[in-house]
């Protein structure tokens, strides 16, 4: 009897320490977002947001003002991401929530900057009514564009030459969702003009690159739509690529109509 009980305090000491070292205390700790080379290439405002949604305090953005067009790399995306001077680390770490967080990232000199924002007088209305939004109403080309029924046409090549960097808005319909890479909430997204429709569509097929969710007013992207989504989009024009027939905006808005 005297060994049974002796048997049994042992097994209940053995499941209290497993216990008290499965349940390790991580107060005052952040688990870290997502591992290093999963974060080169986004925009850092959204890695930015990813870590300070796991708690993380101590955030430093570090600008490398390399870009001259912004062509092969973006404006704001990010080249590395360390944490605690580890370039190296891994998704799921628990670590001290005050650890320094830096995030390099592209972008235009200040200097660069300075200058293409210099506003002469001379040039002051035409820089006035660059700033307007291009929609079917004031813009003529815009309205042919997104009315043809070609796939492929020199028209979009010759907007997109034309108003590179202008702002557009028109009703659309969101065609394709489909998760970019092996992301979970970041997508690429094709959009057509007009209503959706299985039967046809209108205007260049419109492609939003590499876009996270919280970019998007009203829209919730965690869901695939079986018949489409009438939306309301307000977008930078980009380019047009011939050989895909695909046509690069950059959102600015998508709403729900």
């Amino acid at each position: 009897m005297k060994k049974f009980m002796c048997i049994s305090i042992a097994i209940i000491c053995c499941i209290i320490l497993v216990a008290c070292g499965s349940s390790e205390n991580h107060t005052g700790k952040s688990k870290t977002p997502s591992d290093s080379s999963s974060m080169n290439g986004l925009n850092y405002k959204s890695v930015v947001e990813s870590f300070e949604d796991n708690g993380f305090t101590n955030i430093k953005l570090e600008k490398i003002e390399d870009l001259i067009t912004g062509w092969l790399i973006k404006e704001g995306e990010v080249e590395e991401v360390s944490v605690g001077g580890n370039f190296d680390y891994s998704s799921g770490e628990w670590i001290d929530a005050d650890t320094e967080v830096i995030i390099r990232y592209h972008t235009f000199s200040e200097k660069e900057t300075e200058t293409t924002q210099y506003k002469s007088e001379e040039n002051e209305e035409q820089e006035d009514i660059s700033d307007e939004i291009l929609t079917i109403n004031n813009c003529e080309e815009l309205a042919n564009m997104l009315s043809n029924k070609a796939d492929i046409d020199e028209s979009y090549s010759s907007f997109a030459s034309k108003y590179h960097g202008r702002i557009i808005e028109f009703d659309g319909n969101i065609a394709h969702l489909m998760n970019y890479k092996n992301y979970k909430t970041r997508y690429d997204i094709l959009v057509y003009a007009g209503d959706f429709s299985y039967d046809s569509v209108r205007g260049p097929a419109f492609k939003f690159e590499n876009r996270s969710a919280y970019e998007f007013d009203g829209i919730y992207l965690n869901y695939q739509p079986e018949d489409g989504k009438n939306v309301r989009i307000t977008a930078m024009v980009g380019t047009f690529d011939s050989n895909s027939g695909l046509f690069y905006l950059y959102p600015k808005s998508v709403t729900e109509r």
